[in-house]
Protein backbone atom coordinates (compact mmCIF):
# COMPACT_ATOMS: atom_id res chain seq x y z
CA UNK A 1 0.00 0.00 0.00
CA UNK A 2 1.76 3.37 -0.91
CA UNK A 3 1.47 6.55 0.66
CA UNK A 4 -1.43 7.97 -1.29
CA UNK A 5 -3.46 5.02 -0.41
CA UNK A 6 -3.32 4.88 3.46
CA UNK A 7 -3.42 8.26 4.01
CA UNK A 8 -6.97 9.06 5.30
CA UNK A 9 -9.09 10.90 3.11
CA UNK A 10 -11.91 13.63 3.47
CA UNK A 11 -15.22 14.55 2.20
CA UNK A 12 -15.86 17.43 0.15
CA UNK A 13 -17.05 20.07 1.49
CA UNK A 14 -20.52 20.49 2.32
CA UNK A 15 -21.17 23.74 0.80
CA UNK A 16 -24.27 25.56 1.23
CA UNK A 17 -26.44 23.87 4.09
CA UNK A 18 -28.44 21.38 2.94
CA UNK A 19 -32.20 20.56 4.19
CA UNK A 20 -32.48 17.96 7.26
CA UNK A 21 -32.75 14.42 6.95
CA UNK A 22 -32.27 13.47 10.19
CA UNK A 23 -34.22 15.86 13.05
CA UNK A 24 -33.74 15.08 17.11
CA UNK A 25 -35.57 17.25 19.08
CA UNK A 26 -34.49 16.72 22.97
CA UNK A 27 -33.96 13.56 23.05
CA UNK A 28 -33.46 11.08 26.32
CA UNK A 29 -32.52 7.35 26.86
CA UNK A 30 -31.88 5.75 30.46
CA UNK A 31 -31.47 1.71 31.05
CA UNK A 32 -31.91 0.05 34.65
CA UNK A 33 -36.05 1.39 34.82
CA UNK A 34 -34.02 5.17 34.66
CA UNK A 35 -31.20 3.95 37.02
CA UNK A 36 -28.60 4.54 34.52
CA UNK A 37 -29.03 7.72 32.26
CA UNK A 38 -26.85 7.54 28.87
CA UNK A 39 -28.48 9.76 26.19
CA UNK A 40 -30.09 14.01 28.12
CA UNK A 41 -31.40 15.96 26.49
CA UNK A 42 -29.76 15.74 22.64
CA UNK A 43 -30.87 17.77 19.65
CA UNK A 44 -29.61 17.61 16.31
CA UNK A 45 -29.93 17.89 12.88
CA UNK A 46 -28.10 15.57 9.79
CA UNK A 47 -27.94 17.57 6.46
CA UNK A 48 -28.70 15.59 3.14
CA UNK A 49 -25.61 14.42 1.55
CA UNK A 50 -23.49 15.71 5.09
CA UNK A 51 -21.57 13.25 7.21
CA UNK A 52 -21.12 13.65 10.59
CA UNK A 53 -19.05 11.82 12.70
CA UNK A 54 -20.04 10.86 16.76
CA UNK A 55 -17.38 10.33 18.74
CA UNK A 56 -16.75 9.36 22.06
CA UNK A 57 -14.78 6.96 24.38
CA UNK A 58 -16.37 3.29 24.88
CA UNK A 59 -19.67 3.47 27.26
CA UNK A 60 -19.80 7.20 26.11
CA UNK A 61 -23.48 6.46 24.61
CA UNK A 62 -22.45 6.91 21.01
CA UNK A 63 -23.92 3.73 19.98
CA UNK A 64 -27.13 4.25 22.04
CA UNK A 65 -27.60 7.46 20.26
CA UNK A 66 -26.94 6.13 16.47
CA UNK A 67 -29.55 2.94 17.32
CA UNK A 68 -32.13 6.19 18.38
CA UNK A 69 -31.59 8.25 15.68
CA UNK A 70 -31.56 4.98 13.34
CA UNK A 71 -34.66 3.89 14.42
CA UNK A 72 -33.34 0.62 16.19
CA UNK A 73 -34.16 2.17 19.41
CA UNK A 74 -36.74 4.06 20.89
CA UNK A 75 -35.74 7.01 23.13
CA UNK A 76 -37.41 7.82 26.67
CA UNK A 77 -38.81 11.01 25.71
CA UNK A 78 -38.10 13.23 22.89
CA UNK A 79 -38.78 13.55 19.38
CA UNK A 80 -37.02 12.18 15.89
CA UNK A 81 -37.37 12.43 12.55
CA UNK A 82 -35.76 10.31 9.96
CA UNK A 83 -36.69 11.90 6.15
CA UNK A 84 -39.65 13.71 8.08
CA UNK A 85 -40.92 10.39 8.96
CA UNK A 86 -41.21 8.92 12.76
CA UNK A 87 -39.42 6.04 13.53
CA UNK A 88 -40.83 4.81 16.40
CA UNK A 89 -43.89 3.58 13.89
CA UNK A 90 -43.23 0.46 13.34
CA UNK A 91 -44.72 -0.03 10.01
CA UNK A 92 -42.97 3.07 9.28
CA UNK A 93 -39.49 2.08 10.59
CA UNK A 94 -39.98 -1.10 8.31
CA UNK A 95 -40.69 1.09 5.58
CA UNK A 96 -37.42 3.11 6.19
CA UNK A 97 -35.50 0.16 6.70
CA UNK A 98 -36.33 -1.38 3.56
CA UNK A 99 -35.66 1.87 0.93
CA UNK A 100 -34.15 4.32 2.51
CA UNK A 101 -31.78 3.63 5.47
CA UNK A 102 -28.90 1.80 5.20
CA UNK A 103 -26.75 -0.01 8.09
CA UNK A 104 -22.97 -0.71 8.72
CA UNK A 105 -22.24 -2.45 12.23
CA UNK A 106 -18.91 -3.09 13.57
CA UNK A 107 -18.93 -7.12 13.59
CA UNK A 108 -20.77 -7.22 9.86
CA UNK A 109 -24.04 -9.24 10.90
CA UNK A 110 -23.21 -11.23 7.56
CA UNK A 111 -24.11 -14.72 6.96
CA UNK A 112 -20.78 -16.83 6.75
CA UNK A 113 -22.53 -20.04 5.34
CA UNK A 114 -23.92 -17.83 2.15
CA UNK A 115 -21.38 -16.26 -0.70
CA UNK A 116 -20.83 -12.74 -0.89
CA UNK A 117 -22.99 -12.05 -3.90
CA UNK A 118 -25.74 -13.76 -1.38
CA UNK A 119 -25.74 -11.78 1.53
CA UNK A 120 -25.22 -8.68 -0.94
CA UNK A 121 -29.16 -9.81 -2.54
CA UNK A 122 -30.68 -10.16 1.12
CA UNK A 123 -31.43 -6.45 1.25
CA UNK A 124 -33.15 -6.73 -1.92
CA UNK A 125 -35.88 -9.27 -1.27
CA UNK A 126 -38.38 -6.92 0.40
CA UNK A 127 -38.21 -4.83 -3.07
CA UNK A 128 -39.13 -7.35 -5.60
CA UNK A 129 -36.33 -6.29 -8.03
CA UNK A 130 -35.63 -7.85 -10.95
CA UNK A 131 -32.49 -10.37 -10.28
CA UNK A 132 -30.53 -8.86 -13.10
CA UNK A 133 -30.65 -5.76 -11.62
CA UNK A 134 -29.45 -6.72 -8.60
CA UNK A 135 -26.90 -8.72 -9.45
CA UNK A 136 -25.83 -6.02 -11.38
CA UNK A 137 -25.55 -3.35 -8.32
CA UNK A 138 -23.80 -6.24 -6.46
CA UNK A 139 -21.11 -6.65 -9.37
CA UNK A 140 -21.47 -2.82 -10.12
CA UNK A 141 -20.14 -2.02 -6.04
CA UNK A 142 -17.65 -5.29 -5.47
CA UNK A 143 -15.77 -3.80 -8.07
CA UNK A 144 -15.68 -0.47 -6.51
CA UNK A 145 -14.02 -1.82 -3.34
CA UNK A 146 -11.87 -4.55 -5.58
CA UNK A 147 -13.90 -7.42 -4.31
CA UNK A 148 -15.55 -8.29 -7.37
CA UNK A 149 -13.14 -11.93 -7.49
CA UNK A 150 -14.86 -12.37 -4.26
CA UNK A 151 -18.03 -12.60 -5.23
CA UNK A 152 -18.73 -16.00 -4.69
CA UNK A 153 -16.65 -16.79 -1.88
CA UNK A 154 -18.08 -17.65 1.36
CA UNK A 155 -17.95 -15.07 4.26
CA UNK A 156 -16.48 -17.16 6.29
CA UNK A 157 -13.70 -17.44 3.81
CA UNK A 158 -13.03 -13.72 3.56
CA UNK A 159 -10.39 -12.13 5.70
CA UNK A 160 -11.86 -9.50 7.90
CA UNK A 161 -11.23 -6.29 5.90
CA UNK A 162 -13.20 -8.02 2.90
CA UNK A 163 -16.18 -8.94 5.38
CA UNK A 164 -16.11 -5.14 6.26
CA UNK A 165 -15.93 -3.74 2.83
CA UNK A 166 -18.97 -6.50 2.30
CA UNK A 167 -20.96 -4.99 4.42
CA UNK A 168 -20.41 -1.60 3.39
CA UNK A 169 -21.60 -2.76 -0.36
CA UNK A 170 -24.77 -4.58 1.51
CA UNK A 171 -25.72 -1.29 3.06
CA UNK A 172 -25.34 0.50 -0.38
CA UNK A 173 -27.11 -2.24 -2.38
CA UNK A 174 -30.61 0.06 -2.00
CA UNK A 175 -29.27 3.13 -2.70
CA UNK A 176 -29.75 4.23 0.68
CA UNK A 177 -30.38 8.22 1.23
CA UNK A 178 -29.17 7.86 5.05
CA UNK A 179 -26.58 5.30 6.21
CA UNK A 180 -26.07 4.91 10.45
CA UNK A 181 -22.15 3.23 10.74
CA UNK A 182 -21.73 1.82 14.29
CA UNK A 183 -17.40 1.42 14.80
CA UNK A 184 -17.03 0.19 11.02
CA UNK A 185 -13.73 -0.60 11.45
CA UNK A 186 -13.70 -1.15 14.80
CA UNK A 187 -12.64 -4.95 14.75
CA UNK A 188 -9.88 -4.03 12.04
CA UNK A 189 -6.20 -3.50 12.53
CA UNK A 190 -5.14 0.09 11.40
CA UNK A 191 -3.68 -0.54 8.51
CA UNK A 192 -6.98 -1.86 6.89
CA UNK A 193 -9.18 0.67 8.85
CA UNK A 194 -7.91 2.99 6.72
CA UNK A 195 -8.29 1.27 3.42
CA UNK A 196 -12.07 0.61 4.85
CA UNK A 197 -12.78 4.54 5.85
CA UNK A 198 -11.62 5.70 2.59
CA UNK A 199 -13.05 3.22 0.58
CA UNK A 200 -16.43 4.12 2.40
CA UNK A 201 -15.92 7.81 2.15
CA UNK A 202 -15.57 7.32 -1.62
CA UNK A 203 -18.48 5.44 -2.02
CA UNK A 204 -21.12 7.61 0.06
CA UNK A 205 -19.45 11.02 -1.21
CA UNK A 206 -20.53 8.76 -5.32
CA UNK A 207 -23.54 7.44 -3.91
CA UNK A 208 -24.72 11.02 -1.96
CA UNK A 209 -25.65 9.28 1.15
CA UNK A 210 -25.77 11.22 4.29
CA UNK A 211 -24.01 9.27 7.30
CA UNK A 212 -23.58 9.45 10.89
CA UNK A 213 -20.85 7.37 12.06
CA UNK A 214 -19.96 6.33 15.90
CA UNK A 215 -16.55 6.01 16.20
CA UNK A 216 -14.01 5.95 19.05
CA UNK A 217 -11.14 6.90 16.71
CA UNK A 218 -10.61 10.59 16.55
CA UNK A 219 -8.48 10.30 13.17
CA UNK A 220 -11.51 9.20 11.61
CA UNK A 221 -13.65 12.49 12.43
CA UNK A 222 -10.98 14.59 10.72
CA UNK A 223 -12.81 12.94 7.39
CA UNK A 224 -16.24 14.01 8.07
CA UNK A 225 -17.78 16.80 7.45
CA UNK A 226 -18.41 17.58 11.33
CA UNK A 227 -18.01 16.07 14.37
CA UNK A 228 -20.05 15.80 17.55
CA UNK A 229 -18.15 14.82 21.32
CA UNK A 230 -20.82 12.59 22.89
CA UNK A 231 -19.89 12.54 26.41
CA UNK A 232 -22.10 12.50 29.90
CA UNK A 233 -25.32 12.16 27.23
CA UNK A 234 -24.51 15.20 25.42
CA UNK A 235 -23.57 15.79 22.22
CA UNK A 236 -21.20 18.81 22.02
CA UNK A 237 -19.83 20.01 18.81
CA UNK A 238 -15.42 18.68 18.43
Amino acid sequence: MNTEESRLGSVPAAGKKPSSVIVARDVWKSFDHGQTPVIQGVSLEIGRAEMVALWGSSGSGKSTLLHLLSGLDRPDRGEITILGLDPSREETRLRLCRRHVGFVFQLHNLIPDLTMLENLRIPCFSERRPAREIDARARYLAEKVGLSHRLTSRIQNLSGGERQRTAICRALMNRPEVIFADEPTGSLDERTADVVFNLFLRLVSEEGASVILATHDQRFTKGCHRSLHIHQGKALPL
